[in-house]
């Protein structure tokens, strides 16, 4: 999944699916299907996933990752055309995080905050909003730890910081 194999990586949690359910984790790998849907741009397959296991992070060991739930139904409304529910989703998650804390999470949720904004026309919260996820971005760990997921890692927050700069500039609000 991290290499971009979605079908390679789909594949292998339909896989083990049926074992996590058992297991009553069904809804994790649930979870990961949707975000490779989302990923191959299969927004209503992601949507209607999204929206059959969300009640499972109501309770139970799912409970306290109601933020990344939003952000990826966030994600997945940007993706649908849908501005006003991404920006919904997106301060929901944010509002989670206020007792659920998780700094990587943060800025993501920023952005897709940003990116709605931004699709609903609204300039000046939207230049705000990618300002808040770059200032979260550079809050993160400073100090590599050497592992692969090292918050550090560049590649995934670069589009944000292009994207805002972009923004920044075709507004000519530096």
């Amino acid at each position: 999944k991290a290499r971009g194999e979605h079908d390679l990586a789909f594949e292998r949690f339909e896989r083990v699916l049926p074992h996590y359910e058992t297991l009553g984790g069904g809804a994790a790998i649930e979870y990961q299907l949707a975000a490779i849907d989302r990923a191959r741009g299969r927004y209503r397959e992601a949507h209607a996933r999204l929206e059959r296991i969300a009640p499972a992070f109501a309770s139970g060991i799912l409970s306290g990752k109601v933020a990344g739930l939003r952000l990826l139904q966030s994600w997945v409304a940007l993706g649908l055309d849908d501005a006003r529910s991404a920006l919904r989703l997106a301060d929901e998650g944010l509002a989670d995080l206020e007792t659920h804390p998780d700094e990587d999470l943060l800025w993501r949720l920023q952005w897709r905050r940003a990116e709605a904004l931004r699709a609903l026309g609204h300039t000046k919260p939207a230049l705000a909003a990618y300002t808040d996820a770059v200032d979260a971005v550079d809050r993160l760990r400073k100090a590599p730890l050497g592992y692969r997921l090292d918050s550090t890692s560049l590649r995934a927050k670069m589009p944000l910081v292009e994207q805002a700069i972009a923004f920044a500039a075709e507004q000519q609000d530096g």
